[in-house]
Parts: C-alpha cells; sequence; structure tokens
C-alpha cells in the first residue's frame, strides 16, 4: 500500500496473469466506455526474478477502498452475492471485512443505503459489470463497500439526483485511462505489442 492509500501491490498467480494479458482490450475499452465502472483498476503487471527463485508476478492496482477520513471508518463488507457460510466469526471491529449475511442484518437494522436515486444508479454501474465479467467466464469476484462516519451536511435528495446526473459521482481514478488512451485504434495497436511482449517473455521462462 502507497503513503497515501491510492494504490496497492498485489501479488498474482501465473493463470491470473494470463487471464489478464488475454481480457485487457476488453478490459480497457469497459473502461473507456463506462468510466464509472467499479471494477478494480489495474494499472500495471510485473515480474520480479531472482537468481534461484521463481518468478513472482505483481498487480499494481488502484485500492478500492479509499477513505476521506480512515479513523471514520465504521464497517467493512467483502459481499459474493452468497449466503453460504457468509457470516463473519470471532472478534469483529470496524476495520474488520464483514460477509454477506451481516450485510442483510444490518440492513434490516439501519436505513443503509435506502436512497433511491443512488440505489438505481449502483445497480445500473453492477449490472453491466456483471455482465463483463459473465462474458470472459470469470466468477470469483467480490463488491467491497467501506462506510465512514462523515462530518459533512447530507445532501437532499434532489442534490443527489442532481449530482447522479451530471456525473460528479463518478470515480475519479478512471478518468486516467481517457489522457492515456484518446484513440481507440491506437490504444488496441499498443495493448497487442504489450501483449506479444508479455507472451514471448513468459514462454521463454516456461522453456527455462
Amino acid at each position: 500500500m502507497t503513503h497515501d492509500a491510492r494504490f496497492m501491490i498485489k501479488t498474482i498467480k501465473y493463470s491470473e496473469l494470463l487471464i489478464m494479458l488475454d481480457m485487457l482490450p476488453n478490459y480497457i475499452e469497459h473502461h473507456l466506455k463506462y468510466p464509472e465502472s467499479l471494477i478494480g483498476k489495474i494499472f500495471g503487471v510485473f515480474t520480479a526474478k531472482r537468481e534461484g527463485m521463481e518468478p513472482v508476478y505483481m498487480a499494481l492496482m488502484e485500492n478500492t477502498v479509499q477513505l476521506k477520513q480512515p479513523k471514520m471508518l465504521r464497517y467493512k463488507f467483502d459481499l459474493k452475492g452468497s449466503t453460504f457460510d457468509r457470516k463473519t466469526k470471532g472478534v469483529v471491529t470496524s476495520k474488520t471485512d464483514r460477509k454477506d449475511l451481516d450485510w442483510l442484518e444490518l440492513k434490516k437494522k439501519t436505513k443503509l443505503l435506502r436512497i433511491s436515486p443512488i440505489n438505481k444508479h449502483i445497480n445500473h454501474i453492477l449490472r453491466r459489470d456483471v455482465d463483463f465479467l459473465k462474458k470472459r467466464g470469470l466468477i470469483d469476484y467480490s463488491f467491497l463497500i467501506a462506510i465512514e462516519y462523515s462530518t459533512e451536511k447530507f445532501k437532499p435528495q434532489k442534490e443527489i439526483e442532481k449530482r447522479i446526473r451530471a456525473g460528479i459521482l463518478r470515480r475519479s481514478a478512471s478518468k486516467s485511462l481517457h489522457h492515456t488512451f484518446a484513440d481507440k485504434n491506437e490504444m488496441i495497436k499498443q495493448i497487442e505489442v504489450l501483449k506479444h511482449d508479455n507472451m514471448a517473455l513468459l514462454k521463454r521462462q516456461s522453456v527455462q
């Protein structure tokens, strides 16, 4: 995790690396077409090699849980859309990744996410993202939610609807993709070069 909590490095498996390379053109195109997508942003994949050791594959990613005031964190959820064995056990704190059954229990007790304009907006984004992952045969993913106390005055419903229509609630990190690949043809060209170079490197490593 970087000092400002904006980015993180995660180790990945060789098989996951191949999946990333294969879906890379569609992945970038999805983010360009839908800037507000909630699919995690991956900015680079790297291989660390050291003599006498197996290669280590890593992905540089956007931290999906960026809080304005980390000390004000109240809840964290890791939702998979299943209730089987999805109840948090043991000591639970504000930093604990709670699960689906915990989420359902909390929704019954509180007014959590009952603001209809935001609900509809998020559901619309999620359906597009799920369709994208479904077409690529990917099913092992989570929806991460962090809820923090806010010192800002709550906006009335009309103001929320106005902000949604204006697109202000879009995630700012996705804008960098537009600047990087302003031209779609150039984007595809660069991706194909990247895939070719990486596949050649992986083949050489497998032979060795």
